[in-house]
């Protein structure tokens, strides 16, 4: 408790001192396109968007998005600080990965073979991302099903404007847990890129990448017997090849195509080792064309992906999914009336198989046959800017589903700026309603699935006011999400464990409160912090979720050369459950608060285009549990570089 205590106090002071908004950059406004898909200053948007630059990722060399995300406000994902291959958590605002939709290069990207439907992070690469944007709240007017609690935007790397530009990188370190302190070399990224624009800024545009990770270091479970048990192995691959076409008429033109493949090692849900594997080899290949028209523009953007899994364990199986998405859509600038209009489409499928109890042989479980969809959705955005200050901001959006009747979904996010003193004031406010539907695991999976199952709906009310200047800024955002229909794995025969999903009658709730904010202490010194927290209503449905969280981060820039950057994180106590092999049955237990401590150090060679790059996690060893059970990062060292040519 006197750490959480330690950690409000902290942030008290940090807001106090005039204290922040969501990027870690020194930039007043930032550009986005995410809530309304036209280009807006920051100040000027009705919704808390979180933007994350190159900079920042710059900054923390080696880490994985869930690792960079969980810095910000409203986001914990549980899994980033254990073994490497742990599976992710995405509890946004109290919600769960169904309720968040990812986009790479602005096309939704999912795995319909995961219970969720939701996709992993691990696959994708941070070294090859530009920028990431975060936009918290029900969002399926503009991104459809599932985007409830938050989109994630991801936003890859741009090609070279000259002819031929490389870079070239590796990082090294360890991977310790608490009580193992040897740093042997245990973790191990490195990679490379080429990418170009041939004829000057307009024609072909090339890139081709590669990235490869390697982490031999911890177990996946902590045994009971208090063991460090075997360590389990990540290993990761991701290559890329883009070409692309831009002219003076307005004709725009990307095709992209991805392979990623993770091999995860994990072990027996008893908390035993076990040499058991997760593997993932996913394809996916996107187009982008465009035309730009005076005011407005015409856009294009599908996705297909296939992903194939492998569960190499005591009960193997194998998936095999297909997921389809195009959004085509019109922007027009109508003066101070800005329009999206758009259809977007969705093709879902997937088969698995298994071995059969006194089987050898792999069987059909769920047959593609049965498990597909099909989504048609048109939609409709408006922003009115007047010239007072007032902006307002609507859309509906009308979902069609192959298995259930059409619903309707929509929201209004009227927002008022004015200026105040030396900086401006901003307050706003949204409704929004959003739909989920179910998995196609959680329809059709042979032992859980339930073909009766009926789409959520969400309904998210939300406030916030914040103030800033150019040294100083602060955002104080409260929300409210009633969950009706929520699909919940429910315990239908406690006699002879019999699980299904079920949609729970009773309306559910998620609230919370998100504080953030900057303070330029002096010119080369910038401190940036956020609070949060997060309630349900229900114990089942907080469990992992800390109800306070508090992070800041602090940055020197010694000169034009040199940062350190040290960054603190409280996660505050949560309640967990597990499965005891003794008695069969679920156990409750309380996870303690714990705080960490990073230190980050880079040396820019601007003359050679080299920068190094040095870092400690985790810098005072605190012990800790992220999920009862599995082992968590201990005090750990990475070194590298990155060469420009």
């Amino acid at each position: 408790m006197h750490k959480l205590l330690l950690g409000v106090s902290l942030f008290a002071v940090i807001a106090s001192a005039k204290a922040q908004q969501d990027s870690l950059t020194t930039q007043l406004e930032t550009v986005h396109i995410t809530d309304t898909r036209f280009k807006l200053e920051k100040s000027e948007s009705g919704k808390p968007v979180i933007v994350i630059t190159e900079d920042d990722l710059a900054a923390r060399p080696g880490d994985d998005l869930a690792q960079v995300l969980n810095d910000y406000a409203g986001i914990e994902i549980n899994g980033a600080r254990s073994n490497a291959g742990q599976n992710l958590s995405y509890f946004i605002r109290g919600g769960r990965n169904r309720q968040v939709t990812v986009l790479i290069d602005g096309v939704q990207v999912s795995d319909p073979s995961q219970i969720a439907s939701d996709f992993n992070l691990q696959l994708v690469n941070t070294q090859d991302v530009e920028r990431i944007e975060v936009l918290k709240g029900a969002s399926s007017v503009l991104y459809g099903s599932g985007a409830s609690s938050a989109v994630i935007s991801i936003t890859t790397k741009k090609t070279a404007r000259k002819t031929v530009a490389a870079r070239v990188y590796a990082y090294i370190g360890s991977d310790n847990s608490e009580a193992a302190q040897d740093y042997d070399l245990a973790s191990f990224r490195s990679g490379a890129r080429v990418s170009g624009t041939l004829q000057g800024d307009e024609g072909f545009t090339y890139a081709v990448g590669v990235n490869q990770e390697y982490t031999d270091g911890l177990s996946a479970v902590q045994p009971l017997d208090g063991s460090e048990g075997e360590s389990d192995t990540f290993n990761q691959l991701n290559a890329h090849a883009q070409v692309g076409f831009k002219n003076l008429h307005g004709v725009k033109w990307t095709s992209r195509f991805d392979y990623d493949r993770i091999n995860a090692a994990f072990d027996n849900f008893d908390y035993t080792d076990a040499d058991n594997e997760n593997r993932t080899e996913q394809l996916r290949f996107s187009n982008q064309l465009g035309y730009d028209y005076g005011k407005g523009s015409i856009e294009l953007r599908n996705n297909n992906t296939w992903t194939d899994r492998e569960i190499v364990s005591s009960f193997p199986s194998l998936f095999d999914a297909r997921s389809i998405t195009a959004d085509l859509y019109n922007k027009h600038d109508w003066g101070r009336l800005q329009t999206v209009v758009g259809v977007n489409a969705q093709f879902n499928a997937f088969e698995s198989q298994n071995v059969p109890f006194g089987s050898t042989d792999f069987a059909t479980a769920i047959s593609e046959d049965d498990a597909d969809i099909t989504i048609l959705d048109p939609y409709v955005n408006l922003l009115y800017k007047t010239n007072f200050g007032l902006n307002l901001a609507a859309g509906a959006r009308y979902n069609t589903h192959s298995l259930y009747d059409g619903e309707l979904v929509y929201s209004i996010n009227p927002s008022y700026r004015t200026d105040l003193g030396s900086g401006s004031a901003k307050v706003f406010a949204s409704y929004a309603t959003a739909y989920i539907a179910p998995s196609l695991f959680q329809l059709y999976d042979p032992s859980f699935g339930n073909e009766n199952l009926v789409p959520e709906e969400n309904t998210t009310i939300e406030v916030g006011v914040g103030y800033e200047t150019a040294d100083f800024g602060i955002q104080v955002t409260a929300y409210q999400r009633d969950e009706n229909q929520f699909v919940d794995f429910v315990n239908v025969d406690p006699v002879n464990f019999i699980f299904q999903y079920q949609n729970v009658d009773a309306e559910t709730q998620a609230q919370g409160i998100e504080v953030e904010g900057r303070y330029s202490i002096m010119d080369n010194l910038r401190l940036t912090a956020n609070y949060t927290f997060t309630e349900r209503d229900t114990e089942a449905l907080q469990l992992r979720i800390p109800r306070h969280k508090v992070n800041a981060s602090l940055s020197w820039t010694v000169n034009d050369r040199n940062t350190i950057m040290a960054s603190y994180n409280l996660i505050g106590s949560r309640d967990d459950a597990f499965f005891d092999p003794m008695t069969f049955a679920s156990t409750p237990v309380e996870l303690e608060s714990f705080t960490l401590v990073d230190l980050r150090y880079t040396h820019k060679v601007p003359s050679k285009g080299l920068t190094l790059f040095a870092g400690i996690t985790n810098l005072l060893n605190e012990e800790y549990q992220e999920l009862f059970g599995f082992q968590t990062q201990g005090r750990n060292a990475r070194i590298g570089f990155s060469l420009e040519l």
